[in-house]
């Protein structure tokens, strides 16, 4: 049973709003066709769930941001979000996919990279993350919760303050080396033109 009909200026709304009933609706109204477009170009449901996973969230960042303009139906440019994201793939993996135009869709002015590289690299965080010893990653999210260093001593149980930063720099070091290493970071930090690559802070 499909869900409520939602107007562009209601998804948009309902995305400023965190509500998730409209996550099912563009799922309901959009995954189907671009499922058809990955797999008939040699691509599985999964890489269709994981396009269409990282096209939501480069679209609920671009609405977020300030003096965002639609030029386009909702559904459209969702779909070109998708799909240049696919063709970014198909372009990282030419043995792989059948050949396919080249040419990007033209839907927006621009596609939205910046968003692209920000999913891109907390993909890469979350992954390294998760490979840290437990306390090393307990650490690194109280930081990123924004709990002093005071609190982190009494909640991790340490015995002084100078070894909870002693901590939390060879917390740090050991992740952004992790990072690092990956040839993906690599390849993020050389599409990112006109800066130093280094490690963004999530």
């Amino acid at each position: 049973m499909k869900s409520n009909i939602y107007t562009d200026k209601e998804i948009v709304e309902k995305i400023l709003q965190s509500d998730k009933k409209v996550l099912s609706f563009l799922y309901e109204h959009n995954f189907d066709s671009l499922k058809r477009k990955i797999t008939s170009e040699g691509g599985t449901e999964s890489d269709a769930q994981d396009i269409f996973h990282d096209a939501l969230m480069i679209l609920f960042v671009k609405i977020q941001k300030d003096g965002f303009e639609l030029t386009s139906s909702i559904h459209t440019f969702l779909q070109a979000i998708a799909r240049n994201l696919w063709k970014k793939v198909l372009a990282s993996n030419p043995g792989r996919f059948k050949r396919i135009n080249d040419e990007l869709e033209i839907i927006s002015e621009e596609f939205p990279d910046e968003e692209y590289l920000h999913i891109e690299r907390r993909k890469l965080y979350l992954k390294y993350l998760s490979e840290l010893p437990e306390d090393c990653k307990r650490m690194i999210q109280l930081i990123i919760k924004g709990v002093t260093l005071k609190e982190i001593t009494r909640v991790m149980a340490y015995n002084s303050l100078e070894f909870t930063k002693t901590k939390r720099y060879r917390c740090k070091v050991m992740l952004i080396n992790k990072i690092s290493a990956d040839p993906l970071y690599n390849e993020l930090k050389n599409e990112r033109s006109g800066t130093t690559g280094s490690i963004p802070r999530w």
